[in-house]
Parts: structure tokens; C-alpha cells; sequence
């Protein structure tokens, strides 16, 4: 008896699958797109719950795609069948692919956590302080408590989240206000919100008694807001040179 040829079985075509995981992929990045501006525009309103909006919007949007694509699978074996064979294995590369790819890309190119980009202002401010007060040094023969004398311009083009400068008793000492030995944060509402909290730490963290001579030494400080909800992150250094982060804001 011969054998009855069956007719394959429907399947959707390669270019099918192709378009429903490159059309995820499309939707996904607009999203998250929007979603970056979204979360800047919140930061500069709501400040500390800003964190916890973008975690939201962005477990919405994450939700809102893979259902889209779902739908969009569920429509494509109703019309021209199952993902089978080269279209599935298409499809869950191109899927899987270019988060796997990215993930690599992200932990090789050494990025930095929130935490550690807004630290760099306070370490660059340190830094750039550090070899003015050198040069003073060398010039003057003594260090300076004065931020005009060392010529420092902190950049007010964007959001500050550090205060930075040295102790207030110390500057006092010196017949300096803080005005002229310190300089506040600016257009940041998470650092803005916790202003009082920072000017106290500057007060507090020395008693006049403890202050080093500036013909002997100094010691600065940058302390600010790292992470939202957070304590508040403290950054220290003195003419020994040695950049040290002596409270963590997370």
C-alpha cells in the first residue's frame, strides 16, 4: 500500500518571527528613551522618590512590550501557524541576542552605578581643591582656607549634589564666613532637601581646638547626597593627599 504524502504542517516564515522580536526590540528602546527623560524631569521634582517612580515606570513598560509581543505571537500562529524550526530559533536569538550582548558590553565597559557617578563630583572636586592648595603652598608658603584664593569655579551648569570646603569653626577661626570657604549644592532636590543636614555636618565635624594651622596643613570636605534616601555621603582630604570616601551614602 503506498504511502500518503501529508501536506506539511503550517508555520509562520523566518521573516514573520524576525519581525515580531525586532519590533519588541523597537518599542522597548522608544520606551526607554522616554522613560530617561521622564526620570530626569521627576528627579528635578520630587527628588528623593524619584528612584522609585523610574522602578515603576520602567517594570510598566517592560510589562507593556512583552505583552504587545505575546499578542503579536498568539495573532501570527492563528494567521499563518506555529514558530517552528529556522523562525523560532530567529526569533529567540534576535530576542535574546542583543540583551545578552548587552549585558557583556555593560559589565566590560566598567560603567558606573548611579552611586559611583554622582561620587565622581565630589572626587573631582577634591581632586582639583588638593592641587590648588599645593600650588598656594608653593607659592605663599602657607595653605589657604579661601576658595577665591584658590581660584576655585565649581561648574553650575548642571545639578551639584556635594557641598564642598572646609570645616565651618575652622574658617571662623580664620576670620573667613562660609560663603568663602565653602560651596553649597545647587539645582539638585535630593541634595537640596537634605541642605540643613549637610551645613550641620560642616559645623559640626570639627571644634575650633582641632583645626591644623594652614602654615602646617588643612583639611576639606565634600559631603552630599549620592542616593536618594540615603545618609548623607562624606568624601575627606588634607595636605597628605589621601582622597578618603569616610561615609558611604547608600
Amino acid at each position: 500500500m503506498a504511502a500518503i504524502n501529508k501536506p506539511p504542517l503550517p508555520s509562520s516564515t523566518v521573516w514573520d518571527c524576525l519581525r515580531i522580536a525586532l519590533q519588541f526590540w523597537v518599542e522597548f528602546l522608544f520606551g526607554a528613551l522616554a522613560l530617561v527623560a521622564l526620570s530626569v524631569s521627576i528627579e528635578k521634582r520630587i527628588g528623593q522618590g524619584a528612584l522609585v517612580a523610574t522602578l515603576a515606570f520602567t517594570l510598566v513598560l517592560t510589562i507593556a512590550v512583552l505583552v504587545r509581543m505575546v499578542r503579536k505571537v498568539i495573532a501570527l500562529r492563528n494567521i499563518k501557524g506555529p514558530m517552528r524550526g529556522n523562525g523560532l530559533l530567529a526569533f529567540w536569538a534576535l530576542l535574546l541576542l542583543p540583551a545578552i550582548g548587552g549585558g557583556v558590553a555593560f559589565r566590560l565597559s566598567g560603567k558606573m552605578s548611579p552611586l559611583a557617578q554622582r561620587q565622581v563630583e565630589a572626587k573631582t572636586a577634591l581632586e582639583t581643591l588638593l592641587e590648588a592648595e599645593r600650588k598656594f603652598k608653593q607659592d605663599f608658603g602657607k595653605y589657604t582656607l579661601n576658595m577665591k584664593e584658590l581660584a576655585y569655579e565649581p561648574d553650575f551648569s548642571s545639578p551639584r549634589y556635594y557641598m564642598v570646603g572646609f570645616p565651618t569653626s575652622c574658617a571662623f577661626k580664620e576670620g573667613l564666613s562660609s560663603e568663602r570657604s565653602q560651596v553649597g549644592v545647587s539645582e539638585a532636590p535630593a541634595a537640596e532637601a537634605k541642605k540643613l543636614a549637610i551645613i550641620e555636618y560642616f559645623q559640626k565635624v570639627r571644634n575650633p581646638e582641632d583645626c591644623k594651622d594652614p602654615r602646617e596643613g588643612f583639611e576639606l570636605y565634600a559631603v552630599g547626597v549620592a542616593k536618594e534616601g540615603a545618609k548623607l555621603d562624606v568624601w575627606r582630604v588634607d595636605e597628605k593627599g589621601k582622597i578618603e570616601n569616610i561615609q558611604v551614602g547608600e
